[in-house]
Formats: C-alpha cells, sequence, structure tokens
C-alpha cells in the first residue's frame, strides 16, 4: 500500500495561510473602533442639507426632524437649514451623545471639524439666556468665563465683558470640561441671523429693581407689560400685578420683537 506525505514546510505554508484568511474576514467584519456615532437635530420648519465627509443629502423639517449615521474621525460634518415659515430654526450636532455645534436663525448652520472635535470644542450661537460674573448660558450651555475668555465685537474688535447682557446674540466657543460645563474662549456679539431680524426669547432670575404700569425690571433688564402679560404666584397660579414690587425675586419671561423685550410671563420666586 503506498503511503503519501505531504512536507511538513508545506504543511506550515498552508496552515499560515489559512490563518490569514480568517483574520482578515474578521477584521472586515468588525465595525471601526474609532467611528463617531452621529445626531443631526433640526427644530422648526426648515429645508435641511446635511453632510458627512462626501456624502450630501437632503430632508424637510416639519417641527422636528433628526437622522442618525456614522462617520469616520476625520470626516467634516455639517448641518445647514433655511426657515420655511419665516420663524427662526435650530440646527444642532451630536457626536457620541454630546451636543458639539448647536445655531438659531432663519438660516441656521452649524458644523463640526475633525481639529475641533480633538480639543472637545463646543460652538453656539443664540441669544444670552443667563448672565454671572464668571457665567454665561446660550442655547442651555453654560460657559464659565476666566482671565482667557477673549470679548469680541462684531468686527472681531476687542470689547468689554460688560457690553453683554441678558438677551445679547452671540456666537460663544469654548472646550467641553468634565463637569458638561464649557470653558469659554470666545464671546463674540452676533446677529441672529443676517435676515432673522432680532426677535428671540430672553429670561431672566432675580431680584426686582423696579415695576411700573407698563414695565418691571429684573436683575437690570426692563421688560414691557401689557394686558396679555400673565402674573404668577411661587406655584404658578394666576395672582395680581401689584404683588410684585422691588425688593422680591421673580422670573421674567418674553420676546424681544422690533427691538423691544415684552415679558409674557411674571412669577413670584420664593425658594
Amino acid at each position: 500500500m503506498n503511503t503519501f506525505h505531504v512536507p511538513l514546510s508545506a504543511m506550515r505554508l498552508l496552515l499560515s495561510l489559512f490563518l490569514v484568511a480568517l483574520l482578515a474576514g474578521c477584521d472586515a467584519s468588525a465595525p471601526a473602533s474609532n467611528a463617531l456615532a452621529v445626531r443631526f437635530l433640526v427644530d422648526g420648519q426648515a429645508n435641511v442639507t446635511y453632510q458627512a465627509a462626501d456624502d450630501v443629502s437632503t430632508a424637510r423639517a416639519d417641527g422636528r426632524w433628526e437622522t442618525r449615521l456614522t462617520a469616520g474621525p476625520d470626516d467634516v460634518l455639517s448641518l445647514d437649514a433655511v426657515s420655511t415659515d419665516g420663524q427662526p430654526v435650530t440646527t444642532t450636532i451630536e457626536i457620541d451623545g454630546r451636543v458639539v455645534a448647536t445655531h438659531q436663525g432663519l438660516r441656521a448652520r452649524s458644523d463640526s471639524r475633525p481639529s475641533e472635535r480633538s480639543q472637545n470644542e463646543v460652538e453656539v450661537k443664540g441669544a444670552i439666556e443667563a448672565l454671572s460674573a464668571d457665567r454665561v448660558r446660550v442655547q442651555g450651555r453654560v460657559f464659565r468665563i476666566d482671565a482667557s475668555t477673549r470679548f469680541l465685537g462684531r468686527d472681531n474688535e476687542p470689547i468689554s465683558f460688560e457690553t453683554f447682557a441678558v438677551g445679547t446674540v452671540v456666537e460663544a466657543e469654548g472646550h467641553l470640561q468634565s463637569d458638561g460645563t464649557v470653558r469659554a474662549k470666545k464671546l463674540k456679539l452676533e446677529d441672529l441671523d443676517d435676515d432673522a431680524g432680532d426677535e428671540h426669547e430672553v429670561e431672566v432670575e432675580g431680584t426686582i429693581d423696579a415695576v411700573s404700569p407698563t414695565s418691571i425690571t429684573v436683575s437690570g433688564t426692563v421688560f414691557a407689560t401689557t394686558a396679555a402679560t400673565r402674573w404668577l404666584d411661587d406655584d404658578n397660579l394666576p395672582i395680581s400685578r401689584d404683588a410684585f414690587a422691588p425688593g422680591l425675586r421673580a422670573e421674567a419671561e418674553g420676546w424681544v420683537r422690533d427691538g423691544v423685550l415684552t415679558a409674557e410671563k411674571v412669577k413670584l420666586d420664593e425658594d
């Protein structure tokens, strides 16, 4: 009986080729560990264009729209929304559950670039919602002010921090910190949008400075009041405007329209 012998060197070669093919198959099927989980979000009525790397798509937002996709760490991300009903819209880009850019206007464009993401950079445009000596809140994001923060006018000229107030439209940039706040790198005066006018929401909480038949001043911010202004107690129950007096704490909310800040509601804050 004849016996066929396979040389040992040949067996080793076949085994090596088999292992190489097996590993290559595993690598091909495994997802990239550094891929980015991206969420594009638009609030408002708008025509939407979004881009990841060279892939450009369009959509229509009808109140609220979002899409999710996977992008590479070197991909430029862009989200552009143009209002279709004459009201400001908001665009937001999230990466791995974290907001990296958000803007508001009749045309709102948010971008995220690799160089910014490597530094956890955050960029937000909108009206200042709250302001203190060392913090500014814009679009719900708290920016911490320190000695390194630059304050710029619309033409990038240096200005003082005192120029900014609740309701001022700004572009805020900085680096995300471990506690969720952003260390502000730059605070720049902006228009809400080239075509958006000056309509935006303002909310102020603090001590009542003055009350008149046509206005109320809270923490230095003057709100015009009308017959439509709602006056509420600490439990959100309607009360007389006569209950509001200088020295009490209150929360005032309203809108700037045609340059006038008008209160929609004023609420006593007894905490």
